[in-house]
């Protein structure tokens, strides 16, 4: 089939390399479909650029990959799914079916679905579900077109992924241009997390690790084309500590010349990790830390300096994503957290106390069963799960404010601007 890719992520705070769209790309063609990509990000008006698109080429079908349904921050809130829907109407009065998939549609697929009006959905990750969805639609697409909406969204969790896949890339989106933005490229080694976080989206998908050897050769091929630069795209690298020292045993091994930026939680994590980042180049580790999780006993402040004096010893800055006031923490646990990092110094603690609810969460549960927290709120909860803006925080900002002082370690999240591989990209 003739397929249109459209990379619909078109913000710039930072900006980011579709690499979603390269491997979903990748994957059609090595089963034989003719595949085109637009990429509406470099683009000052999109819909216009879609449209050149569209006229000068035929297609049978469209796949439109989103990478966010928003900006999570509540201070800077843009809701991208009214733009994401244009762009399926665009698609639809060309006669074009539309699959939509990537990172922004697995946080809410059925909602997604239902508000722009396409026809399919691929919740997860592409590289299998897409190519033998494509081939069942070319088969019998009557009847695809035809079903209920439930059935028309894939469950790629389910289905998984082809560990030993090796997409090509920098084929048809524009490195450079990115690169000349501040952006750099991306790279994964696993999909999902299935971790606690109450508040996150990636905690419904299922867990897939990609082969080490796989990872080092995708890294391999774009190194020699001249790309040193990267960002890896995992939720978090240290969700499977073995997997870790694969992946760092292959990169080491393929002596690649990159440096890179990554996300870890606080445990596991243990030496050789520690050893494997500083020898594949990686120059800056963001940790991912709750105030509330030695609380309830997730890791200890012992487990958090661990990576922190083990990072700083190898000479790999450390960030910190620090999320507080979750729903049961109390104010204690807030103030033993900012204390703990004032003394400990990591290059910079970005503190988050606003949660977005996104619908499927731990916390869109809790509040659906504890109406008295719903005074925390910023607006009311819907009946159904919340595509727009809705935000939990129980801390108000004059007072997380008066905790921090004005201490420069420390820095608000979403009300100052600047994402850590942009601060310490030097």
């Amino acid at each position: 089939m003739r397929i249109l890719l459209v990379n619909a992520n078109t913000f710039s705070n930072p900006p980011c390399i579709p690499i979603g769209v390269e491997y979903a790309a990748a994957a059609l063609r090595a089963h034989g479909h003719a595949v085109g990509v637009c990429d509406l990000w470099p683009h000052p008006s999109p819909l216009e650029e879609l449209l050149r698109r569209l006229d000068a080429e035929e297609h049978d079908l469209a796949g439109v990959s989103f990478r966010n349904l928003d900006t999570a921050q509540a201070a800077r809130y843009i809701n991208f799914v009214p733009d994401l829907r244009a762009i399926v109407e665009e698609l639809q009065k060309r006669g074009l079916p539309v699959i939509l998939g990537g990172s922004g549609f697995q946080a809410m697929p059925r909602e997604a679905l239902d508000y722009t009006g396409a026809e399919f959905g691929i919740d997860g990750p592409a590289d299998l579900a897409l190519p033998r969805f494509v081939a069942q639609f070319e088969a019998a697409r009557s009847a695809w077109m035809g079903a209920p909406a439930e059935a028309r969204i894939v469950n790629a969790h389910v289905m998984g992924i082809n560990p030993d896949f090796v997409p090509e890339r920098a084929v048809d989106i524009y490195y450079p241009a990115y690169i000349a933005k501040g952006s750099v490229a991306g790279f994964a080694t696993q999909y999902g997390c299935g971790g606690a976080c109450e508040y996150c989206v990636e905690t419904r998908a299922a867990h897939h690790m990609r082969n080490p050897a796989a990872v080092a050769a995708e890294l391999k091929a774009l190194c020699a084309q001249g790309f040193d630069d990267y960002h890896l795209c995992d939720a978090e690298f240290n969700i499977n500590l073995e997997h870790c020292h694969g992946v760092l045993d292959s990169m080491a091994g393929a002596r690649l010349s990159m440096r890179w930026a990554l996300y870890m939680k606080p445990v596991p994590c243990d030496a050789a990790l520690l050893d494997g980042l500083r020898r594949t180049g990686a120059y800056l580790v963001t940790l991912s830390v709750d105030s509330a999780a030695p609380a309830r006993g997730q890791y200890s402040w012992d487990d958090v300096s661990f990576a922190l004096d083990g990072l700083r010893d190898r000479s790999v800055k450390c960030a910190v994503d620090l999320t507080v006031g979750l729903p049961g923490e109390d104010i204690g646990g807030v103030r033993r957290a900012i204390e703990f990092f004032r003394a400990a110094r990591p290059e910079k603690v970005n503190v988050n106390a606003y949660l977005r609810v996104y619908g499927g969460t731990r916390l869109e549960a809790l509040l659906r069963s504890q109406p008295e927290l719903h005074a925390h709120l910023d607006d009311e909860l819907p009946p159904g799960p919340p595509l727009f803006r809705l935000f939990y925080n129980q801390l108000p900002l004059p007072e997380l404010k008066a905790m921090l002082g004005d201490d420069p370690v420390f820095k608000l999240e979403g009300f100052d601007r600047g994402t850590n591989y942009e601060l310490f990209h030097d």
